[in-house]
């Protein structure tokens, strides 16, 4: 007997139950798949990344459009766009007197023409990367609308390359001008007639002109005025006027064209550059162009000077300290001017000034010597300069500080012998500077390394012509200017070089001054030519290298 309230199932009562349940437990399952599946869908990846730039789908009036009379022009695209840079990345050419209004409005550009247009000329908008899509910023790489106001579209064009003069390096964002007035002002007092600027590569390509001859220029026009008005700009010229030609783009080469070499031109007369006392009793100034023979002088107080390896920075100190200084300078450059100087002390704890600097770091190169670098001119050293001690391994000895004549630089009298290690001490108060001021105790230590970590390269020119000198330069992978020597008709040795890699640079020296010279359109002055070896020489401890230059076989 069952209590009272329980119920006996039956067995189709007890399926019907377990059926029930099963199939509520597997709909339980299932939508928490679903919500954790749901949890893991794009929601914030969003998907692959967009990376394709925006399409033109629609021209108004339509491309390549003849006898154009419209002032507005309406380019549609396929997405929503922005402009970059509209000054430096929408070319017009031929250029207009007055800008024209464009913009971009959601998924078209409005161009709107102020200027009036000329009659039977061919225009072309070039659109550089000014077009990106409003999301990702993918840039349309290129954009040519053009349109004539006659019968035809001109289809001729000039291509080419621009180099700066000296490195051979690709001048990017160069404007490219053509001029049909072949008067040497004329690049001075008009705009040109068509125009395009380069592009990383340095190349650059003027289409849809028309047939003719043009005088061609590049420079770097930093205040848009599509004009030479600065003589400080970087420029090149052809001094040959130059035909357009048709060229088909599928038989384009990328070597063909023109080549142009800029330069910033050499020019003006010599003159201080800067002047001023970086110090109680000392003075710098700076000269725009290397000094020849320079006298200096001041009424009240007598000088020392010191000029730089360059010869165009002179650092003065005279021989008492003075806040204010007259000083009187002549020099055969051109200079002849008088400086009224003051000296205005910082606020605040002033850092005390350092003695002296060395070369004698870690290592010293075998072929070098150990030298010192006074803050102040010396008044005296002494002992008669021999004040320093030298240790080795395997002695100790005095030996003598040597002044140059300025003063300022001197060397510690010794012989330097390879694999060698040396302790060098210099007591305190044995040297005085012009102030009085004194040194503290001084100890250097270094180690002097021998001839197997360098090497050597030389270099067998076989130069274009046999009367112009040439000037050969060795640099660094990042082009400095680590030795050079100049040809005189036999090879060219660089001694004792660091292993590593270097190129080598040859420079027509047309006026055997001794350096690269840039060029001067008035004068109707190229920049003298350059010529770089083909391949990058990588050299390593103890090796000679030699190698053939041929300039005649360089393009």
């Amino acid at each position: 007997m069952l209590p009272k309230g329980c119920k006996i199932f039956c067995y189709n009562e007890m399926k019907h139950f377990a059926t029930t349940r099963y199939i509520a437990l597997f709909a339980a399952v299932v939508l928490q798949m679903l919500f954790f599946s749901c949890a893991n869908v794009g929601y914030p990846s969003g998907g692959a990344v967009d990376k394709t730039p925006p399409k033109v789908i629609a021209f108004e009036p339509v491309n390549e459009t003849k006898n154009f009379v419209s002032n507005n022009i309406t380019i549609h695209f396929d997405e929503y766009i922005q402009l970059k840079d509209v000054d430096n990345q929408v070319l017009i050419s031929p250029p207009f007197e007055q800008k024209p209004e464009i913009v971009a409005k959601g998924k078209y550009i409005s161009i709107s023409i102020k200027d009036t247009l000329q009659s039977n000329t061919t225009y072309l908008f070039q659109f550089k990367n000014a077009v990106v899509d409003n999301n990702e910023g993918n840039a349309l790489s290129s954009l040519d609308y053009v349109f004539s106001t006659g019968n035809n579209l001109d289809s001729l064009s000039i291509k080419g390359k621009v180099l700066d003069g000296h490195t051979l390096k690709p001048d990017d964002g160069i404007s490219v001008m053509l001029y049909s007035d072949f008067a040497d002002s004329a690049i001075a007092k008009t705009r040109p007639v068509y125009m395009t600027k380069t592009d990383k590569n340095g190349t650059f390509k003027l289409k849809y002109l028309k047939q003719g001859q043009y005088k061609i220029i590049a420079l770097k026009d930093d205040d848009r005025s599509m004009t030479y008005n600065n003589v400080s700009e970087k420029m090149a010229f052809c001094l040959d006027t130059i035909m357009p030609v048709y060229i088909i783009d599928s038989l384009d080469t990328a070597d063909s064209g023109i080549v142009l070499h800029t330069f910033v031109p050499k020019v003006g007369e010599q003159r201080i550059t800067d002047s001023k006392m970086t110090k109680s009793g000392k003075a710098v100034i700076t000269m725009l162009y290397p000094l020849v023979n320079a006298t200096i002088m001041s009424p009240d107080n007598e000088l020392i000077t010191v000029l730089n390896k360059g010869c165009d920075t002179l650092e003065v100190w005279t021989a008492k300290p003075t806040d204010s200084l007259i000083l009187m300078i002549k020099d055969l450059s051109g200079i002849d001017d008088t400086l009224k100087l003051r000296y205005f002390k910082k606020k605040g704890r002033q850092q005390k000034e350092t003695f002296y600097k060395t070369n004698a770091k870690a290592v010293v190169p075998y072929f070098d010597s150990i030298k010192m670098t006074f803050f102040n001119p010396i008044d005296s050293v002494m002992d008669g300069g021999k004040v320093v001690c030298v240790q080795t391994k395997a002695d100790t000895f005095y030996t003598t500080l040597e002044l140059d004549k300025d003063r300022v630089h001197a060397i510690i009298k010794l012989k330097l012998q390879p694999d060698t290690s040396y302790t060098i001490l210099i007591p305190k108060g044995k040297i005085v500077d012009i102030y009085g001021a004194i040194n503290d105790s001084i100890t250097l230590k270094t180690k002097v390394n021998t001839p197997n970590d360098y090497g050597a390269i030389t270099i067998n020119l076989l130069p274009a012509t046999d009367v112009t000198p040439y000037i050969i330069q060795l640099l660094s992978e990042k082009d400095n200017v680590v030795s050079e020597k100049v040809y005189a008709g036999e090879s060219v040795t660089f001694s004792n070089i660091t292993p590593g890699k270097y190129k080598i640079r040859a420079i027509v020296d047309a006026n055997a001054n001794g350096e690269w010279d840039a060029g001067n359109y008035w004068q109707h002055l190229q920049p003298e030519k350059v010529y770089y070896f083909p391949k990058t020489l990588e050299l390593r401890n103890n090796w000679e290298m030699e190698e053939t230059f041929d300039i005649k076989t360089i393009k």
